[in-house]
């Protein structure tokens, strides 16, 4: 899972005003671990640790897909949702003329590995003798960095990047003892 914090504010208005979780919230599935519970204006995303299926967004038979509370079904790849939704909060916020704190954590690379056909594609156009799983990988890391790209553009575009900081972090990584990895093509 990566994180992209984004903040405007001193700390002392973001304790006041806390903004935004989106992506994935893994704190519990109900109250009071919920985001809205901890001091979050609004939460977008979903409620669990990973996903089945990164473009419908079950787990175990359940959607915990939420707007706040809502249940929502979304459609696309996870990865692509909170991008949009962290681009549109931005937006939003930008004519707010207010600080704001955004908190985005993707799913990716957390498994499964499903990366889009497209991203797939490239990376074994690219690179042939890449095992296939490890190809899996690379494409689900490079579509996400294209959205955490898509991200920093909005901050650019919105003149908002000379005055904001952003953390980025992660607590996932690759396993370097799974098999195919050792004997992967890099």
């Amino acid at each position: 899972m990566f994180y992209l914090l984004i903040s405007l504010c001193p700390l002392w208005l973001c304790v006041r005003h806390f903004g935004q979780v989106i992506g994935k919230c893994h704190l519990g599935l109900q109250s009071p671990n919920l985001p809205n519970d901890r001091g979050f204006d609004l939460f977008q995303g979903f409620l669990g640790d990973m996903m089945e299926i990164y473009t419908t967004h079950m787990r175990d038979g359940q959607n915990y897909m939420r707007r706040n509370l809502e249940v929502i079904n979304p459609e696309g790849h996870a990865t692509d949702l909170f991008t949009d939704w962290a681009c549109t909060y931005i937006w939003d916020q930008s004519k707010e003329g207010q600080p704001f704190f955004l908190y985005l954590a993707y799913n990716a690379p957390h498994s499964p590995i499903q990366p889009p056909v497209e991203y797939l594609t490239r990376v074994k156009a690219r690179e042939p003798a890449m095992l296939s799983k490890r190809a899996g990988i690379v494409a689900l890391i490079e579509h996400l960095d294209d959205g955490i790209g898509k991200v920093l553009a909005t901050l650019d575009e919105l003149n908002l990047s000379k005055n904001i900081l952003v953390i980025f972090g992660s607590d996932h990584s690759t396993k370097t003892t799974h098999a195919w990895l050792s004997r992967a093509s890099h």
